[in-house]
């Protein structure tokens, strides 16, 4: 018997998944639980509405990931920050810091986990740091100076 899945179901499906079982044990356990539905006409539409709605929100989440990532294609930060007469920061920049940045400097929602630093950055200079987000990459620049110190 074919039913359409109401909630997720360990080893079935998930919710508004189409799936064949036994009548017995659509019988018997699925429909008493309100865990499925039979596959009817009306079942069978609001299941194709679902995923349907689950692709419009992929592709929304596709294309805000792309305008993020072609917005800080170009963007170079600049961080000013206390350093020794060597350039070795007194306190290192990490990946929370920059997506900050990214933030309030270019509008650009990137998750700090988002961010692949090697390590966090501890000396002055200029870096490239990449993005990698949802399977795809980008790449921003940073630029740390030694900030005047009294």
């Amino acid at each position: 018997m074919k039913v359409v899945l109401l909630t997720d179901v360990k080893k079935l499906g998930k919710r508004f998944d189409i799936v064949e079982v036994a009548d017995g044990h659509a019988a018997n356990a699925l429909f008493p639980k309100k865990l499925a539905e039979p596959a009817t006409g009306d079942a069978l539409r609001r299941a194709k509405e679902f995923h349907d709605q689950i692709k419009i929100g992929k592709a929304i989440k596709e294309d805000l990931i792309e305008k993020n990532l072609k917005a800080i294609e170009s963007v170079t930060i600049h961080i000013d920050a206390k350093a020794n007469e060597k350039g070795h920061l007194f306190q290192s920049i990490h990946e929370r810091d920059l997506a900050a940045r990214l933030k309030s400097e270019c509008h650009a929602d990137i998750t700090p986990d988002a961010i692949k630093l090697a390590s966090p950055l501890k000396e002055v200079g200029t870096y490239t740091v990449d993005v990698w987000w949802h399977g795809k990459k980008g790449s921003f620049k940073v630029i740390i100076d030694a900030a005047a110190h009294k």
